[in-house]
């Protein structure tokens, strides 16, 4: 029985002694030649793949997709993104990757992508929402309320609000929180420029729609929303926005300057002080 016994520690201990010598001649070998390295990489995908046309032949294979919530994303698109075809071996979809490729698309903001085996893939996108046009100098382009901007056409987003100016797309959401404050003013908005990235010039209907004319209103740094509220109250107890205007200024408390259509005169300039200090007070 002892010796039984020793024979059997024997073995074991050989047997341990041997994985480790191999082990060992295992590791050397992969750092005097590291392409051994990828040759068992290789070797090992190879395995991978055909594990997975295996799995695929057994009926673990994409028969069917399933999209939801798209409307603007393009399909050829989406399905590039997807990488995957009928037939394809479902277990080799990485749902994650696949994931980032198609929130990568530009009107995908978020998308969730899932097996249901045996052969079903469902996605489901939230696309973007466009809610402003912003004059770059390549033309124009959308722009979501967070800023990011989709390299896509207009087509049927015409009469969305425009934004021009350096730093404009980043600030959007402060743009149209200011101009939906005052309704009646936000239906006369034709454009909103930041000057150096500090304040917003907007482009207001003056008179009827049909009449075509516009005049710039000049908010302040600081407070625009109480500027802009301003104005507000001067269209509604004096009807400003129907007289002949070109510029409002509001950035002086306190004051109010118009510019009185025509006579901006460069070359008078008794006519252009009197003109800009024409106006009720604030």
């Amino acid at each position: 029985m002892r010796r039984m016994k020793f024979l059997h520690t024997i073995k074991v201990t050989g047997l341990f002694t041997l994985f480790a010598v191999g082990l060992g001649w295992g590791l050397l070998a992969l750092k005097t030649n590291p392409t051994l390295i990828g040759d068992l990489t290789l070797l090992s995908e190879k395995a991978r793949q055909e594990g997975l046309r295996i799995t695929a032949r057994w009926g673990l294979s994409v028969q069917r997709i399933v999209v939801e919530g798209r409307t603007r994303t393009d399909v050829e698109h989406l399905l590039t993104a997807l990488k995957a075809r009928e037939g394809d071996p479902i277990l080799g979809l990485d749902v994650e990757q696949t994931r980032e490729r198609i929130e990568a698309l530009p009107w995908v903001e978020k998308a969730a992508v899932e097996r249901r085996l045996p052969g079903s893939v469902r996605i489901v996108i939230q696309e973007r929402q466009p809610a402003a046009l912003w004059q770059r100098k390549a033309g124009l382009a959308l722009v979501d309320v967070n800023g990011v901007v989709i390299p896509d056409h207009i087509d049927g987003y015409e009469s969305l609000p425009r934004l021009s100016g350096e730093g404009a797309p980043e600030r959007i959401l402060e743009a149209l929180r200011l101009l939906a404050s005052q309704p009646e003013l936000s239906s006369r908005v034709a454009a909103a420029h930041l000057v150096a990235e500090r304040r917003w010039d907007v482009l207001v209907m003056i008179g009827e729609a049909k009449s075509g004319l516009m005049a710039t209103v000049r908010l302040p740094e600081e407070l625009p929303e109480a500027a802009w509220k301003r104005l507000a109250d001067l269209h509604r107890d004096q009807d400003l926005l129907n007289r002949d205007l070109d510029m409002i200024d509001l950035r002086y408390e306190g004051r109010v300057i118009l510019h009185v259509r025509g006579t901006m005169d460069p070359g008078n300039e008794d006519l252009k002080t009197k003109a800009m200090f024409t106006g009720s007070p604030a």
